[in-house]
């Protein structure tokens, strides 16, 4: 809520996020740093049975990894909310510390099916990798919203900005189903989408200048982005 302050006035539509200005960019950018990710991540989460049959593995072994890995974001965001309260300013850092904190997870997970690790102590990596992740790409879900919605603030509406993101999430989440589980026989080329895909999000976001226009107009101050 906005304390003695003035809010902006109704902002413009779809056709105000055509890239034709700065904020129009800014804005496209987080739009695909935020559901590159989490478009692969729900396909790659919703096959992740199909994903390990090749590992030993029960199907409710695999269930409750997938349980794990979203819990752990769920639990990982009440952290993160609370930090965000006391660093103002901070959503890009924090973004990008849980956006690497994922990468390093599924960046073990793939290589460790990859290299084919066998016995209980590589299914325990294994799940262990997975569950780190799902902590940091699911802790990102609610912080990107928050800084596309800063960063769209009297620009246009939130609404607005919001159905964008989600229809562009859906639409590579389709996209990626679309593609058969198993090419060649294997299924680790999901494997590594999902990398690529959080290498790419923390790639796009860290050349990202942020700009916190409802924070600036909630304090009476530009707050300087970190």
């Amino acid at each position: 809520v906005v304390a003695a302050i003035k809010r902006h006035g109704d902002a413009g539509g779809y056709e105000r996020l055509l890239p034709r200005s700065a904020q129009a960019c800014r804005f496209w950018l987080l739009n695909l740093c935020f559901s590159l990710p989490i478009g692969c991540y729900q396909s790659w989460g919703s096959v992740l049975n199909l994903n390990l049959a090749g590992v030993q593995m029960s199907p409710k072994a695999v269930s409750l990894l997938g349980c794990w890995m979203t819990l752990s974001g769920a639990a990982g965001s009440i952290a993160v909310g609370l930090m965000t309260k006391r660093l103002l300013g901070a959503l890009k850092s924090i973004i990008l510390l849980c956006a690497g904190v994922s990468f390093t997870g599924f960046l073990f997970f793939a290589a460790l099916l990859t290299a084919d690790v066998p016995s209980s102590f590589g299914t325990l990596a294994l799940g262990s990798s997975g569950i780190l992740g799902g902590f940091g790409i699911n802790c990102m879900l609610p912080l990107f919203f928050e800084l596309i919605l800063e960063t769209v603030y009297g620009f246009v509406r939130d609404d607005v900005a919001a159905t964008t993101t989600m229809l562009t999430m859906s639409s590579i989440q389709i996209l990626v189903l679309l593609v058969p589980v198993k090419i060649a026989g294997s299924s680790l080329w999901m494997n590594w989408l999902m990398v690529t895909s959080v290498f790419l999000c923390f790639f796009g976001v860290s050349l990202l200048r942020a700009r916190y226009s409802r924070l600036a107009a909630d304090v009476g101050h530009d707050i300087a982005s970190r």
